[in-house]
């Protein structure tokens, strides 16, 4: 062997040996770039924020929220979202982060481009709204979404009847498909029948337009039924944990009726979900015309409070560019936004600002289906019972 093949062979062998020990030789690491490196001085947030909160006018027209509820939002969340000062940076404020969630879930720009104009990486940009999001749950959802007590039952009911809505109603149910990117190795799980990939919020709203039951995630392809029957909150009525008020005489009425959700064609009959009577039967018949009268002016508050959150957070008429799971934390946020809005800032605000919400917003309604027609005998007693309310009623209200 002469000395140029023993270089190479040597060569060679260390290179080997070099692989054993070293199998996945560390990468090396990027400089931060520059753009990054001025968020204090050109980020939005910190050249614009100051002016903005000098002008109440300004502020909501940028955070779709008052200063008062996004100060009280902060103070919620600090404690969950405050991180370590270090020796190497000044970590991003609260108040930052949350501005910069509300941005993403109010225009529905992408990561890449809240990225350029608050001067922060998308990936970090993409870790703070999925963390502020779910802190938002965390910490605000009992406040503002908590689960309905018997007397909170009552109370809701009361207000529907003191509105001259549907009496004994508890809140009305509706799904919304919420558009999603496509999952990977989903198949058409997400695919809906209409045509795009989502998953969906299946949502009780009041008459006050909040939402007061929620769940969210169920595959875009699913039915009304399959919808509402794999549903934790429906699974928990029916096996009693959770219970609606006993029924009792309706108000101004000999009439003994139960509790009920309101719904529509495409969710079953049971003894606490009402829907109306299918229009091949009620054509000509003036007391089940009015029964579906009835119903449909108070089940319309579920569309309404859909219509006023997509107006508000237009992240939800275009598709979420997350992971389901990302996407379900999303939604889940919003919809305790929309809560905590109401709250503390009323509904003649939101009314005013989107005022043809039921119109002007995207809307799809869970898929129509065949799924759990077949009533039992109960739930088509309870109906009878409202028919019969309705009958006594019947000359007042067609005039």
């Amino acid at each position: 062997m002469d000395s140029e093949d023993e270089a190479t062979f040597l060569f060679s062998r260390n290179v080997y040996f070099q692989s054993l020990m070293f199998p996945n030789p560390p990468r090396k690491q990027q400089s931060t770039k520059v753009i990054w490196k001025d968020r204090c001085m050109h980020g939005e947030f910190h050249h614009l924020y100051p002016q903005l909160y000098d002008d109440e006018e300004l502020f909501f027209e940028y955070a779709a929220m008052s200063k008062s509820t996004f100060d009280y939002i902060c103070n919620e969340i600090r404690d969950e979202c405050t991180h370590q000062v270090t020796n190497f940076k000044q970590p991003i404020s609260v108040e930052e982060r949350l501005m910069l969630t509300i941005q993403f879930l109010v225009t529905g720009i992408s990561f890449r481009k809240i990225s350029f104009t608050y001067r922060i990486s998308r990936t970090a940009v993409a870790n703070i709204v999925i963390e502020v999001c779910k802190v938002i749950w965390k910490k605000l959802h009992n406040k503002h979404m908590k689960f309905p007590s018997i007397e909170d039952f009552k109370a809701i009911a009361a207000s529907y009847s003191e509105k001259g809505k549907f009496p004994h109603c508890c809140g009305s149910i509706d799904g919304k498909h919420i558009r999603v990117k496509k999952p990977r190795n989903s198949g058409s799980m997400f695919y809906n029948y209409k045509g795009f990939f989502s998953i969906v919020l299946l949502a009780v709203s009041d008459s006050d337009y909040k939402f007061r039951i929620i769940d969210v995630g169920a595959y875009g392809k699913d039915s009304d039924g399959g919808v509402l029957s794999n549903s934790i909150f429906f699974k928990k009525f029916v096996d009693g944990t959770y219970k609606l008020p006993s029924e009792e005489r309706i108000r101004n009425s000999n009439i003994i009726a139960p509790y009920v959700f309101l719904a529509d064609e495409a969710f079953p009959l049971t003894t606490f979900i009402m829907r109306p009577f299918p229009r091949r039967t009620s054509h000509g018949d003036e007391v089940k015309t009015l029964f579906n009268k009835k119903l449909s002016a108070s089940r319309i508050t579920v569309e309404c409070s859909f219509g006023i959150a997509a107006a508000k957070f237009r992240i939800l008429n275009k598709p979420i560019e997350t992971s389901v799971n990302n996407a379900t934390a999303i939604v889940k946020a919003i919809c305790v936004l929309h809560n905590v809005i109401i709250d503390k800032e009323g509904l003649a605000p939101q009314l005013n600002a989107e005022s043809n919400v039921t119109s002007n917003s995207t809307h799809y309604n869970v898929t129509p289906s065949r799924d759990n027609n077949g009533a039992s005998r109960a739930a088509i007693a309870a109906r009878a019972q409202f028919c019969a309310y309705f009958s006594n009623n019947l000359v007042s209200d067609l005039v």
